[in-house]
């Protein structure tokens, strides 16, 4: 973003005037914008231009979503929902074209069936510390975070630990994240990710939250983990398999553990 225009000495400078043949280069003028009516106004403008972009450029929360909302609809356009175990059930279908739909697209290329994704998220529904919080706008889902402690997750997530003594029950594990790409960058994500981190914090018998990302890492993603207070465990990583369409092979995906400490 362009610097702001220095407020305290409005000053703008006008380009030099075309040399004269006589006498060489022409002097220029300074003007000050406060004896200038027309370049006053110029620069008023330029500044509501710059607090305007500022709104979509900079990391401003928007007021209508506040740090944990119980009852969904109670406050502005957006409400956040935490569930827990068999309540996610009979939003598996809703959830599962959720991700399906954001997963098969760009960074990931991940394909894999409706069916698929559904016994995916039904697998967190039948587990009862499974954890899911929901966005909803107008009692539409347009944004996931899913989860469940490591110990119940697959055997991979598992042995990534193998070679690194870890209390699995303790450990939550964050999968799935998912926004619908227009709402993104309106701090949505966050308020999900931190439904989910108090309700975690509230068992009180986790001490900390794993996620688990694709290497080499997005440095603006690597950004807001550590911001979060998650830190790289490069040391602790699998090979992930997925294919991008029905008609390709599956490839390996490097993934890495990032972990927050309670």
């Amino acid at each position: 973003m362009v610097s702001p225009i220095n407020q305290t000495a409005a000053r703008a400078t006008l380009p030099p005037l075309p040399a004269n043949n006589q006498a060489g280069r022409t002097e220029h003028t300074v003007v000050s914008a406060r004896e200038n009516p027309l370049l006053s106004k110029i620069v008023k403008v330029w500044h509501n231009i710059q607090k305007f972009a500022a709104l979509f450029y900079n990391d401003i929360e928007p007021q209508i979503i506040p740090q944990r909302i119980e009852k969904p609809g109670s406050v502005g356009a957006v409400s956040i929902k935490s569930l827990l175990g068999s309540e996610i059930t009979p939003y598996v279908k809703t959830l599962s074209a959720l991700y399906r739909n954001i997963f098969r697209e760009a960074p990931y290329f991940y394909y894999a069936s409706s069916e698929a994704w559904d016994g995916y998220i039904q697998s967190y529904a039948n587990t009862p510390d499974a954890l899911a919080s929901l966005a909803l706008c107008q009692n539409t889902i347009v944004g996931c975070v899913i989860g469940t402690p490591v110990a119940n997750a697959s055997e991979k997530y598992r042995k990534a630990f193998s070679q690194h003594p870890e209390d699995l029950h303790s450990l939550f594990y964050l999968g799935e994240i998912a926004m619908k790409p227009e709402l993104r960058g309106l701090g949505i994500g966050k308020q999900l990710y931190k439904a989910c981190e108090n309700v975690i914090v509230e068992k009180k018998r986790f001490t900390g939250i794993c996620i688990w990302r694709m290497s080499p890492e997005d440095k603006l993603w690597e950004l807001t983990l550590q911001k979060q207070g998650f830190r790289c465990q490069a040391e602790i990583h699998f090979d992930e398999f997925w294919s991008r369409s029905p008609d390709t092979e599956e490839i390996p995906h490097p993934m890495v553990s990032w972990i927050k400490r309670f």
